[in-house]
Parts: C-alpha cells; sequence; structure tokens
C-alpha cells in the first residue's frame, strides 16, 4: 500500500515540477478554459460511465441470470466508489457481491466481471496502440497496416476469453461453467471501444478548452486516454492509477499538444472522471431499495 502511494505521489511531484516550470503560462491556459468544453467532458463521461453499465449488465443476461437494468446500475455505480482504493480488482469484487445481494447469480455475475476485466483493458490497450501509432507515423487516420494488426490483437484476446474464462471457473468452483458464447466476446469489445472513444471524446473537448485544438483530435486524445488508463490499471498497488496514469497521458498526448496543456487535461480529466463517479456512486446508493438499506 505505501509503495503505491509512493509511486502516485511522486508522479505527481514530477508533473507538478514541469508545470511550475512556466506558471505564468499555466495561469493563461487554466484561464481559457471555457464552461462548454467542461459541461461536454462531464456528458462524455457520464455516457461512458452507462455504456460500461450496460454492457456488464447484458453479460450478466447472457449468461443466464435476469438482472433488472436498475438493480445491475446501482450494483455497478455503488462500485465505482471503490476505484480510489488500492488494488485494481477491488471494484469488481465488490460490484460481485452487489449483485449477489439483488439477487443475481454469482456465477453470472462473476464471468461478467470477469469478461469485463479481460475485454475492456484489451479494448483499451488495442484503441491506444492503433493511435499512438497512427499518430506516431502519419499524424492523420488510421492505417490498413494498422487496422489490420488492431483487429489481429482484438480475434487473438477475443478467442483467448473465449476458450479460457470458462475453464478459469473451473479452477474456482466444480460446479458447471457457464456457457460464454463468442458473440458476447465481439459485442462487449465493440461496447468497451465506444466507452474508451466516449473518455477519448472528453479529452479532446478538455484540450480543445485549453487551447491546444489544432493537435488534440479523437484519435490523439482516445489513445492518451486508453494508454493511460491501462497503465494505471496494471499499476495495482497505486490507488486509482493516481499518478501513474497522468504521466503516461500526458507523455502519450503531449507530443500533438504540447506537455503543459497534456499534463492540465489529464488532471482536469481526472477531476472530471472522479466527480461523474461520485455522483453516479451516490446517486446510486440514494436509490438502492429501501429494503436493503
Amino acid at each position: 500500500m505505501w509503495l503505491g502511494w509512493i509511486l502516485a505521489i511522486g508522479s505527481l511531484v514530477l508533473l507538478g515540477r514541469e508545470l511550475l516550470s512556466d506558471s505564468a503560462r499555466i495561469n493563461s491556459v487554466i484561464g481559457s478554459l471555457n464552461a462548454a468544453s467542461v459541461a461536454l467532458a462531464f456528458f462524455a463521461c457520464l455516457v461512458a460511465e452507462v455504456v460500461f453499465a450496460r454492457v456488464w449488465i447484458g453479460n450478466v443476461r447472457r449468461l443466464g441470470s435476469p438482472m433488472a437494468l436498475v438493480d445491475g446500475l446501482i450494483s455497478y455505480f455503488r462500485s465505482g466508489l471503490m476505484r480510489f482504493l488500492p488494488g485494481a480488482v477491488v471494484p469488481y469484487v465488490v460490484r460481485t457481491g452487489y449483485a449477489v445481494e439483488s439477487g443475481t447469480s454469482a456465477v453470472s455475475a462473476s464471468v461478467a466481471t470477469g469478461i469485463e476485466t479481460v475485454v475492456s483493458a484489451t479494448a483499451a490497450l488495442t484503441l491506444g496502440t492503433i493511435g499512438l501509432a497512427s499518430v506516431a507515423s502519419t499524424g492523420g487516420p488510421v492505417t490498413l497496416l494498422q487496422a489490420g494488426a488492431g483487429l489481429l490483437i482484438v480475434m487473438t484476446v477475443g478467442a483467448t476469453a473465449y476458450l479460457l474464462l470458462p475453464r478459469l471457473w473451473l479452477l474456482f468452483r466444480k460446479d458447471e461453467a457457464p456457457v460464454l458464447r463468442a458473440s458476447s466476446v465481439a459485442w462487449s469489445f465493440a461496447g468497451y471501444s465506444f466507452g474508451w472513444m466516449c473518455l477519448g471524446t472528453a479529452v479532446s473537448a478538455l484540450v480543445s478548452g485549453l487551447g491546444g485544438a489544432a493537435g488534440g483530435g479523437l484519435v490523439a486524445s482516445t489513445a492518451a486516454m486508453s494508454l493511460g488508463w491501462f497503465a494505471g490499471f496494471v499499476a495495482v498497488p497505486v490507488p486509482g492509477g493516481l499518478g501513474v496514469r497522468e504521466a503516461v497521458f500526458a507523455g502519450v498526448l503531449g507530443a500533438t499538444v504540447g506537455i503543459d496543456i497534456a499534463i492540465l487535461a489529464a488532471l482536469a480529466h481526472r477531476i472530471v472522471w472522479s466527480l461523474v463517479t461520485v455522483a453516479c456512486g451516490v446517486g446510486a446508493f440514494a436509490a438502492r431499495p429501501r429494503r436493503s438499506r
């Protein structure tokens, strides 16, 4: 736990020193941020959260366990508050527990959460890799070769998830493994990819509001967001990937919009996404059935 906090604080200190090197310009850039850009960022993050929740609920249902939409949203958003704790898997474990409390099968909830863990991370890494390659090589649209490489990654990981997830379940339980269709993996990948692009849209809006519109297109913004999140996800001891995510985010986006705007956009996005997460979580606790309080 202490190691995680040391990494988080160290990364934030380095980013802060970079910003303080030209405080006058930073104050000017922050002052240019307009309400419309911030509002768009909030809306895009909210849409992403709803999409992620909807994909998870859909997978629970596909695995044979009926789940009411309201119960699924409440379970998902309540567990989202756990993202601020050390340990990347904590929200997933807690969400499964909330789902079981609402009457959902533990098998369906657990496997749906496993699909999310694998496929969501894969979608983020794939979009980030393709976007980074596109920006680095041409600064323009994704080439056929890059698209083909991304498709190959998707097919490989999709097939692996399809074959391994039910077998992994049998390592923990001796009963029959749930049926996992390939279409569920493909549908999940498409949904999570759309969610990451929504988060990329939020980044692009913030970059534009900070005066970096010329280099802050959706491709670069999505690549920075996806790779930054992935880095924070695998940095398990760091609470919420704090600092690590922003450092990778700024490193990817800085080449196109400037390191100062990239750092500010990373920090602003962290704040916006965190506020959306907290608002959804508080709303879910307020909306839960009275009998479960």
